[in-house]
């Protein structure tokens, strides 16, 4: 008799490594704020760094575990898109549609994982591509169980089943995004 394996989520990384790298990425933001200030602002002022508690609990590092908490599946953060924008506009300066600004070795952390993982790319993607239960939440921007909601509420179509899973069509999806768009108008 075989068990059946629990299924894998996209986004894994341990407790600790998330930690270790919010605190590296808080670290580099400070460092290159305080450079910044201190070579071309305000040539000659000292700032000092923060604590190791500051920086773990700063708004930026805050930020960041929404993100990773999102991509693990452990709470649904609304409009995570737009916090995934506004990260990468904190970490590096400008919109993220300016790939050449971020580092490519950036989505290799656990940071880039977790951002990707919340707003992965569905560029592309003809209408009749069907997308799977976490695809469709990360296209429309939101968890799993908000998904299987708008289904029991009748607002979003699946477009087949496969077993107890749903797959929806790009089309659909694109349709309810646009009707759910101009509900909240």
């Amino acid at each position: 008799m075989s068990e059946e394996l629990p299924s894998k989520k996209s986004f894994e990384f341990t407790q600790r490594e998330t930690e270790d790298d919010i605190r590296a990425q808080v670290s580099r933001a400070f460092h290159e704020a305080r450079w910044i200030i201190t070579q071309l602002i305000l040539p000659g002022t000292e700032i000092k760094a923060p604590t190791i508690d500051q920086a773990a609990n700063s708004p930026l590092a805050q930020m960041m575990r929404e993100v990773f908490e999102h991509a693990a599946g452990l709470r649904e953060v609304p409009n995570i898109q737009g916090l995934c924008t506004q990260l990468l506009r904190l970490l590096y300066g400008k919109a993220p549609s300016h790939q050449q600004t971020i580092p490519p070795i950036f989505w290799t952390t656990p940071l880039g994982a977790a951002i990707h993982e919340c707003s992965g790319s569905f560029a592309n993607l003809a209408d009749e591509a069907e997308l799977s239960e976490p695809e469709a939440a990360r296209f429309l921007g939101v968890g799993q169980m908000t998904v299987l909601s708008y289904c029991q509420n009748g607002e979003l179509k699946v477009s087949r089943m496969i077993g107890p899973r749903c797959l929806f069509t790009t089309e659909e999806l694109k349709a309810f995004r646009k009707r759910r768009f101009q509900a909240e108008d």
